[in-house]
């Protein structure tokens, strides 16, 4: 029975952190979750020159992943996945989705550039685009750029894109009891061993 028990113990110690591992590589795999901030904006309505009055502008919610994809000798490349975002102008919530392409860098002033392919409320694909803009300091790992799809010029739509990493989730329910069984079966082998070097004694 002690020896069943010991190699169970064993076998738990070296399969649940590599489990865990697992999980863990997966998560970095996918690409850190970005989370839309209190600035984060949607804006459909006429700018400057045109002078017509319509301009709804309404809160945006939501996620979105950012993995990088490596450096092309000038700028930081990242791909932009699993967008999903809602927004409320005032009717039925639109829901926001899509994917595309962020960068980051130059000198000696660092700029950035945000594209985006997104389906607004289930309508046609649009090209979203915030062309090369000055970067901010707070950039990365925030991000806070507006992309537009006419690069706001008269009727357009512009959504301001201001996020910031998720914060850290915490160590899953499965996780905790395989490390709480751990923690009990490494008690449990030890207390064998020292009751073995007693008897020994």
């Amino acid at each position: 029975m002690r020896r069943r028990m010991t190699e169970l113990a064993v076998a738990a110690m070296v399969l649940v952190p590599v489990a865990i591992a697992t999980r863990s590589q997966a998560a970095i795999d996918d690409g850190p979750v970005y989370v839309l901030g209190e600035r984060a904006t949607f804006q459909s309505g006429c700018f400057p020159p045109c002078l017509c009055p319509v301009l709804e502008q309404a809160p945006v919610r939501g996620t979105f992943r950012l993995t990088s994809t490596g450096y092309d000798g000038v700028f930081n490349t990242f791909a932009v996945t699993d967008v999903r975002w809602v927004v409320n102008t005032g009717g039925p919530e639109q829901l926001i989705g899509g994917s595309g392409k962020y960068r980051l860098g130059g000198e000696p002033a660092p700029v950035q550039q945000l594209d985006l392919d997104l389906v607004i409320a289930g309508n046609p694909v649009q090209h979203f685009a915030s062309g090369l803009v000055p970067a901010g300091p707070a950039d990365l790992p925030g991000i806070s750029v507006a992309v537009s799809m006419n690069n706001m010029f008269c009727h357009d739509i512009v959504i301001v894109v201001d996020a910031a990493l998720a914060p850290a989730p915490g160590i899953p329910t499965v996780q905790r009891w395989a490390l709480s069984a751990l923690a009990l079966l490494i008690l449990l082998v030890t207390a064998d061993l020292m009751l073995r070097r007693r008897r020994n004694h």
